[in-house]
């Protein structure tokens, strides 16, 4: 590479840690949740067409949208309770990120009954994860 180019490569950020290689232990909430919903997984919910629970599919990806989001904002607040803001305890953290992780799990049980062509999903369920993260504040 000519030095030129080089400088401006480095420039931009070509000489900078990888994401999610920084020192902020929050920094990898966002991957967490989009392992369970992604862009991807929308799209694949999506393309089956058809109503699921008594909800087309539009509303069911948009809750579940509402559901990863609230997640990720949950998870990287307590984190930053106690790693930054110093807010509360190590035991306070595991607590709330056991509850957060369980809500979790059920998004992903409930995700992949989803990417199946006739899910057998009610609305209640999807409701129910929204009610269990209140629950994990």
């Amino acid at each position: 590479m000519r030095p030129a180019l080089l400088l401006a490569f480095a420039a931009c950020g070509g000489t900078q840690d990888p994401p999610g290689a920084s020192d902020d232990p929050c920094a990898d909430v966002d991957l967490d949740v989009q392992r369970v919903w992604s862009a991807e997984i929308r799209a694949e919910v999506m393309g089956y067409g058809g109503a699921i629970g008594g909800m087309n599919r539009e509303e069911v990806a948009t809750r579940m949208d509402d559901v990863s989001r609230d997640w990720a904002m949950l998870r990287r607040s307590s984190c930053r309770d106690h790693f930054v803001r110093h807010l509360i305890t190590a035991e306070d953290l595991a607590a709330k990120n056991r509850c957060l992780d369980g809500t979790l799990q059920k998004q992903r049980t409930l995700v992949e009954a989803l990417r199946t062509p006739t899910p057998n999903v009610g609305a209640e369920q999807i409701t129910s994860l929204s009610v269990e993260l209140d629950g994990c504040r």
